[in-house]
């Protein structure tokens, strides 16, 4: 799917549309051919939300990650789909299907206070990509995820892309043991009720700091 004009989507937090992708993108490049390790930089595209086919080749090229508000989808993706973009070029928000399948690295994010930072109910979102206004509707079916992917995009993933993985984002040893304990594995529940998974317990750095 491509769509040819390219839009600059101006919003709180600056550029989103993929016209600002392609001058990220022109700018990895330029990094590059100076001389720059891409890869020591982890560079990524925050929100990375309308995403072209031909744009997500270059991102696997340079080595670059992408971060998905996925809240886009399920709180505005009807807005989007009737009142900025259209229908079919609705269906480029936040690809995380696409850009897995291209062996992209990415994360999800909430970009608090914009939606809370909830991590069970963006891994939700991820998974089904329903509209908060139309239920029923899901944006982009195609690039709906699964549980696992979604799970690593806000733990593992998020790590990597801040130059964390040593300390968090898995457990193992040497890492700080920050964990959460949860009432329901949500690998096995209706994927619609993740975000009303218990959290049980939490623990920092091997310490326990909250019980439910």
């Amino acid at each position: 799917m491509r769509i040819r004009h390219r839009t600059l989507w101006l919003s709180h937090s600056g550029l989103q549309g993929d016209a600002a992708i392609d001058n990220v993108l022109d700018a990895c490049e330029a990094m590059r051919d100076a001389g720059i390790d891409l890869d020591s930089v982890r560079a990524r595209i925050e929100h990375c939300s309308i995403l072209h086919d031909d744009q997500i080749v270059r991102m696997k090229e340079l080595g670059v990650s992408a971060s998905f508000l996925i809240g886009h989808v399920h709180y505005w993706g009807t807005a989007m789909r009737d009142e900025v973009f259209g229908e079919e070029k609705a269906q480029l928000l936040d690809r995380c299907r696409s850009v897995e399948d291209a062996g992209i690295r990415y994360t999800l994010h909430s970009d608090f206070f914009v939606t809370d930072p909830d991590p069970l109910h963006m891994i939700e979102m991820a998974v089904t990509r329903r509209t908060w206004k139309e239920p029923d509707y899901i944006l982009a079916p195609n690039e709906t995820i699964s549980v696992e992917s979604a799970i690593r995009a806000v733990t593992s993933e998020a790590a990597w892309q801040l130059g964390s993985e040593e300390e968090v984002g898995s457990l193992e040893a040497g890492k700080l043991a920050d964990l959460v304990l949860l009432d329901k594995d949500p690998r096995k529940v209706e994927p619609d009720t993740i975000k009303d998974i218990r959290v049980l317990e939490t623990w920092m750095d091997g310490k326990r700091v909250f019980k439910g």
